[in-house]
């Protein structure tokens, strides 16, 4: 399966933005951006032109019921055969094509999320279950007579972490769920004898070296120099008359160390890299959580997203297709 999330908008039409601005200068401006040496004056001297041209982004941001729903089927269809990974591949696509505009998208989107921890379930990866689970609560909307199946899962995953505390409140909330489940009077009693037998027969427990928090990068923490933070203490910055300014080490410096570290003053995830890592944090994302408005961008966590969407996507969303390069492809 391979769908094109969003219209034909690409780095083509951004070009013509900038073609049309540029045909609205007078030759005096123009002389004057030539000559300009900072992006202030540029900003300035473009902006009255910039701000007359109407860009006409995709509404819909790139997101399409249709194409979530399929990317649902294809998944299943994966992950009947085993399939996993393509499964996870698939579902990923499609949580991240699905709208959240309308009850009936969320619900879709919730079924999604769950079929991708079932995935998850299936590969033992009981952590990468629970976000998900956390993921499609706080999205809603997940239909009430499947919520068994979920608390179920969570139970299950909990006991294989070893958490027999929030593992017995999970089966208890799954029994409790049962009520609201489409199951007849057999399919009910049969479902009830799962549930206890799972309570008696703990899922095979994780190795605990699994469980060990690892750091996501270097322990190591940067202590600057006090004249010169961003700088490692050991190295000296000097100046002649041949060389200009210039840095040096006041001391023997281990090979590996880092010697200079500084936040950058502005960073951006580029178009290639924009559905594989987090636009907020930057991180590489496995288990993408999508942005509700456009099929765009994906976070590493519901966290990232609502400080994303708070901030700078919250302006980018709208014309963000226009601005990148080229629309994003998902493939199988």
């Amino acid at each position: 399966m391979s769908e094109k999330a969003g219209s034909n908008i690409g780095h083509s039409e951004f070009q013509k933005c900038c073609q049309k601005v540029i045909g609205q200068l007078t030759p005096e401006t123009l002389d004057k951006l030539n000559e300009s040496k900072d992006e202030e004056t540029r900003v300035r001297l473009l902006y009255e032109a910039v701000t007359k041209i109407e860009i006409t982004p995709d509404k819909d941001r790139g997101k399409s019921y249709e194409l979530a729903l399929e990317g649902k089927n294809v998944g299943n269809s994966f992950f009947a055969k085993k399939e996993h990974q393509k499964a996870l591949k698939t579902y990923n696509m499609a949580i991240v094509l699905c709208p959240q505009d309308t009850n009936e998208s969320r619900e879709l989107l919730t079924i999604l999320i769950s079929n991708r921890s079932a995935t998850y379930f299936e590969l033992k990866e009981y952590k990468k279950v629970l976000n998900d689970i956390d993921y499609l609560i706080e999205v809603g909307n997940y239909p009430q007579h499947l919520q068994y199946k979920v608390w179920l899962r969570k139970a299950k995953s909990y006991d294989a972490l070893g958490n027999e505390r929030l593992s017995s409140d999970a089966f208890n909330q799954a029994v409790e769920s049962l009520k609201h489940s489409k199951l007849d009077e057999e399919a009910m009693e049969a479902k009830l004898k799962e549930i206890d037998t799972a309570r008696k027969t703990k899922v095979n427990k994780v190795d605990k070296h699994g469980l060990e928090l690892v750091p996501s990068s270097s322990p190591e923490i940067f202590v600057g120099a006090k004249e010169y933070i961003a700088a490692h203490p050991k190295v000296a910055f000097e100046q002649d008359a041949y060389q200009g300014r210039f840095a040096i080490a006041a001391e023997d410096i281990e090979a590996g160390t880092v010697i200079v570290e500084e936040n950058p003053h502005c960073s951006v995830v580029d178009s290639e890299h924009a559905l594989n890592n987090c636009q907020y944090c930057f991180v590489s994302v496995e288990q993408p959580i999508a942005c509700p408005m456009c099929a765009h961008v994906v976070f590493c966590s519901t966290i990232c997203e609502r400080l994303a969407n708070k901030g700078f996507h919250r302006v980018e969303c709208p014309v963000l297709e226009v601005i990148t390069k080229k629309p994003h492809t998902f493939s199988v």
